[in-house]
Order: structure tokens, then sequence, then C-alpha cells
């Protein structure tokens, strides 16, 4: 059977060069080719089966594969999973010595990290006055279930913006910014990254049925990657390796926390996309220094050891919440390669021919429906075309926005 005569595989979004962005529909039923149906899709119940925390589901057509992989965030984050791509193609290719080995799942660099005993630091941190506590926090915990119990769900989609409006959403941004800078007397405008723009376009959009007297505070979290940040003797410090466990390697496991930004309320409608952007940048600029990311790591680990979680909430009782993750950097799409395990009919002559192909299409997920609450924002990459995929889950009303404006691209 061919993909297209599949009636679920048929609706995987295709990678394609075209000029046209879209909005394509929630693809959580397409987890049929991810895992198969007796899967754990919890913590708990990895643990009571057994299972292996990582599965390979392969589902063959007469005209493409579809490898479907699944496995719980505490085994690997972005960067991990893009290792273990880049080192399945490497075995695929029978290129073992080249693998790189990952470090004791028994070291915990993170925990160690925030250990008062290893560093005296002299500053707070910055962001740790804004942690919601108390009644404020009751409050915003009895918001977000009466909205949960009685609004609509949120909606999970796929956008697409193709390679052109990319381009053209960059430079018009960027040239607003410089004209602004400008304005202020600036020779120079300020430094922010396409990821920092196409946040604040999705937030904008987001944000566009709202006034600035119905919106509310914003606090905006957004995923980075702790490694570049820190020196390799406070990630790794020789005085703290024990012989039992290996530290050389990479460490796969959750090395990610989050930089913060509050907005005011009505700063979504009022602002253009580059006063938005700028702002992240100056939450990253600012949380992303050593003593920063070490005051952070601290304020987790005390949060944890009094409450037993680890992640608070910042801002204010009133606040709407998002949280966006770029994968984009990590060019996940192109960091495995699969060739090497194609194999053809006899009768059709030898596969060594065959070359390295792009994939056709490319689409990750949550194993549990409906587990996400809504604002998680996903950058989930660039395709061989230039195309921009995100995977935001949104409250309808919110949808609404970014429809309108993926049109006007």
């Amino acid at each position: 059977m061919a993909v297209s005569e599949h009636t679920v595989a048929a609706k995987f979004p295709p990678i394609k060069q075209t000029q046209e962005s879209m909005v394509y529909p929630n693809d959580d039923f397409l987890a049929t080719f991810a895992r198969t149906e007796q899967a754990p899709k919890s913590i708990h119940e990895f643990a009571k089966s057994g299972s292996p925390v990582l599965s390979v589901l392969v589902s063959s057509f007469t005209d493409a594969t579809i490898v479907g992989l699944c496995w719980p965030h505490i085994l690997m984050d972005g960067l991990g999973y893009s290792e273990f791509l880049h080192n399945w193609s490497l075995v695929l290719a029978g290129e073992e010595d080249k693998v790189t080995r990952p470090i004791d799942i028994n070291c915990d660099p993170m925990w160690e990290m925030a250990d008062p005993a290893r560093f005296d630091i002299a500053e707070e941190w910055a962001f740790g006055r804004h942690e919601i506590q108390g009644v404020d926090l009751l409050w915003f915990q009895l918001r977000y279930l009466w909205n949960a119990m009685f609004t609509s769900p949120p909606e999970r989609r796929l956008i697409m913006i193709s390679n052109d409006a990319f381009h053209r959403l960059v430079d018009n941004t960027r040239l607003e910014l410089k004209e602004w800078a400008e304005e202020q007397g600036e020779s120079q405008p300020p430094f922010i990254s396409d990821g920092d723009i196409l946040t604040g376009w999705i937030m904008k959009a987001a944000n566009k049925h709202k006034t600035s007297r119905t919106s509310r505070p914003t606090i905006l979290g957004q995923a980075f990657n702790l490694r570049p940040y820190l020196r390799e003797d406070v990630i790794n410090p020789p005085e703290i390796a024990h012989a039992d466990v290996d530290r050389k390697g990479v460490y796969i496991s959750n090395m990610v926390s989050a930089v913060y930004t509050l907005l005011p309320r009505g700063f979504l409608q009022v602002q253009p996309v580059f006063r938005i952007a700028l702002e992240q940048r100056k939450a990253v600029q600012q949380q992303t220094e050593e003593n920063q990311v070490l005051g952070l790591l601290r304020h987790h680990r005390e949060t944890f050891q009094r409450t037993g979680k680890y992640q608070p909430i910042f801002g204010t009782h009133d606040s709407d919440l998002y949280f966006v993750t770029n994968a984009i950097k990590l060019q996940l799409q192109h960091m495995i390669d699969l060739s090497p395990a194609i194999v053809t009919d006899p009768a059709e002559g030898d596969s060594k021919g065959i070359t390295r192909t792009n994939l056709s299409s490319y689409v990750s997920g949550f194993q549990k429906l409906n587990a996400v609450f809504p604002g998680i924002i996903i950058l989930k990459g660039k395709d061989q075309f230039g195309n921009i995929w995100l995977n935001p889950t949104l409250r309808r009303d919110c949808w609404r926005g970014v429809e309108q404006e993926v049109q006007q691209l």
C-alpha cells in the first residue's frame, strides 16, 4: 500500500517548496505511528510495566517508511535527542567508533551546581522576587482550574511559515527596529535573534483578539539550554568527580531551565513585534549570566526541598502564562540519516548507491492527549526548503488571530 492510500498516513503534513504559509489541524491522530496502543503514557506506567524508556515503531509502505520514536521527557532534552539521532545515524553507517558516550545516569550536574556549599553567589537571582506565593498563587491556580473545567480545551496545531514569508517577517521587523533605534539616538540597533522575532510574532498574533482593557499581564517563559552558559569546570568540577560515576561523554538528560519575561497588561496589543522581541532578548542577556544561572538553579533546588516541586511560577496572580521552546537551532530534522538502513529488492540491484534522502514529513507530539496547558509554543525547526514549522497549543479564540496573521504573511 502507498502512503497516499492509507486513511491516516496520507494526512502527514508534507515538507515541500511553497509560497503559501499554512495552519494544519491537530495531528495527535498521527500518534498511531509513534507508539503502539499498549505503550505506557506516563512515567508511572513506565515504572509499573518495566517497558523500555525508548521505543521505535517502523511502518512500511510501498513508497515510504514512517519511523516513530517514543520516550518520556525525563530521558533526554532537545540537545540529548539531537545527540541520540546523530549517534543512531553513525551506528547505521557502521561508524560505531565515532559514537559519543552518554554520561552516567547517576550524575546530576544541575542538582550539584545548586549546592550552596559549592558556590558563594554574591548576587541574588534577579527574577526570584517575582515568584507567585501564598494567596496570589492560590488565585492563579484557581483561575487556571476554572478555565480547564469551564472553557473549551486548548487546541494543538501545526503552522508552516514559508521561507519567503519568514524572511519578509524578519527583514521588516529588523527594519522597524533600526528606525526605532535611530529615533532613540542609537548608532546601531540592539541585537534580536530570528527566534526572538518569531516568538514575538506568535505572541502578538495569539493575543490579537484582546484589547488593552481585556488583556492580562503576560508571563513568557523560554526554555534555554544551560550547557553553553556555564564553564566546564562548573558543570563537572574535578573535586566532586566520583570513581563510581563516569563523567566522560555527553549529558543527554535534561539540562534546561527557563528565562522569564514579564510583559505588562496591554503590551502585546500596543507594541510592535520588535519591541516584544527586544524585551525577550533583554531577559535572556540578564538571566543567562553565570551567577544568574547558578542563582536560578539554587532557587529551584530550595523550592524543591521546601515544597517537593521543582518549578515555581513567576509573575502576578492574574497573569497569562506562555512557554516557548525554540528547537530551530538544533536542526533535529537534519540530524538523522537513515539511508544506510535502506534495502532494495535484489532484482532492482545493489542499494549501495542510495544517497541520503531528506525527510518528507516530520511531526512531534505528546503521549497523553490534552496533557498540556494552553500557551505551550514549540518552534520545531526549519526544513530543507527554509520553511519554518511551529507547534503551538492555544485556546480557540487565540487561534483566530493566529490564522489571520498567517494569511497576511
